[in-house]
Parts: C-alpha cells; sequence; structure tokens
C-alpha cells in the first residue's frame, strides 16, 4: 500500500500573532499526531478519508510572500486575517500587493479573507467596539478577487466552517486532477483513520 498524502501549502497573512496562533492552535487540534507536527507548522489531517499534510507559512503582509518566493514557489491556500473590530485594517491590505502576488505565483487556489473578533469570548460581541461593517468586508473581498470571506466570532464552530470549505475545495481539486492517484490516498486515508479511531479507544 502506497502512503499516498495530499501535500497542501497554506499561507496565513496577517499584523501580529493572535489570530495566525489561533488557526495553528485549530490545526493541531484536527492533526493525528499534533505533538510532534505543531512544532515546524505541519499537520497531518484526514479530511473526507484523504490524508493532507498541511503546511503553513506566515507572513505579516502578502508582499512578504513575494519576497520569499524562492524558497516557497507555491502557495495553494491563503488566508488574509483582519481584526474585527479594528476599521482600520480593511484599509492597510493594497489590491496592488495582491496582485504582484497572484501574477508572481500563478496563483489558482483558494483566496479566504477572515474577520476575527481576536478576544473570540464564547462568541459574544462587545456592542460597545467598532466594529467592520459586513459590507465593507464584501468589498474588500470583492476588491482583492477573493472567493470566500468569513466572520470568525466563534472559534470552533467558525474554524470549522472554514476549513470544512478550504479542505472541500482541495479534494475536490485532486480527485478530478489525478482520479487514479485520489483512489490510491483515500485506501491509505481509510487505514491512517481507522489507526486513529482506534489509537483514540485506548
Amino acid at each position: 500500500m502506497k502512503k499516498i498524502n495530499y501535500k497542501l501549502h497554506l499561507g496565513v497573512i496577517g499584523e501580529g500573532n493572535k489570530g495566525k496562533n489561533m488557526i495553528l492552535k485549530f490545526l493541531s487540534h484536527l492533526a493525528i499526531s499534533p505533538s510532534s507536527s505543531s512544532l515546524n507548522d505541519e499537520f497531518q489531517i484526514i479530511h473526507q478519508s484523504i490524508s493532507l499534510k498541511v503546511k503553513v507559512f506566515q507572513a505579516e503582509k502578502v508582499k512578504d510572500f513575494v519576497d520569499l518566493y524562492d524558497s516557497i514557489e507555491r502557495l495553494d491556500v491563503i488566508i488574509q486575517i483582519l481584526d474585527l473590530y479594528n476599521p482600520h485594517s480593511v484599509s492597510q491590505i493594497h489590491q496592488d500587493e495582491y496582485f504582484k502576488f497572484y501574477n508572481l505565483y500563478n496563483f489558482q487556489g483558494s483566496k479566504v479573507l477572515a474577520a476575527m473578533d481576536m478576544d473570540l469570548i464564547n462568541g459574544k460581541i462587545n456592542d460597545e467596539k467598532l466594529r467592520i461593517s459586513r459590507l465593507s468586508l464584501v468589498r474588500k473581498t470583492q476588491e482583492l478577487n477573493f472567493i470566500y470571506c468569513f466572520e470568525i466570532i466563534n472559534q470552533q464552530s467558525d474554524f470549522d466552517e472554514l476549513f470544512d470549505k478550504i479542505f472541500d475545495d482541495t479534494i475536490l481539486k485532486f480527485k478530478f486532477s489525478n482520479p487514479e492517484l485520489y483512489e490510491q490516498a483515500l485506501v491509505y486515508g481509510n487505514v491512517l483513520s481507522n489507526q486513529d479511531d482506534h489509537d483514540n479507544q485506548k
């Protein structure tokens, strides 16, 4: 049996570490071996019986990925993080920098705008804080030619929805680009899933 993993390169963009760290923590919880993988921001995750090796690359701004192209070369997904309660964070993202990135990487992957409540207190919104409007988020998503826009105000359910969408898209592309390899990956993924279920029952 071939050990077939689909390698997914994920770029996470945002100022500060809080939002990026929340994503890493969430992926670590999904991983079948989080203790060993989280040290180098690489996670093995089973989704739809396919083993995904998710490698996370982090940057403050998208132009940082332009500068790092020689060492990365490929990104499959990008997540641009915004602070949901910082109105200035929308204007700090520039269209021309993203278009340079798209052209350099020949980027055809999933593009996600994630506006996060950086406190994430049980999904409760503080009405006294100034919040970015949904219309502004939609307009920025369209301006950047992004595919998805998410508000992250509940850490578990909203991250579940976001990454289900990313992983579903990834596996669909894999299935149609190489059906034979996909079928082999299913076999290996099912073996890993059964092993993980057995380990969790111990």
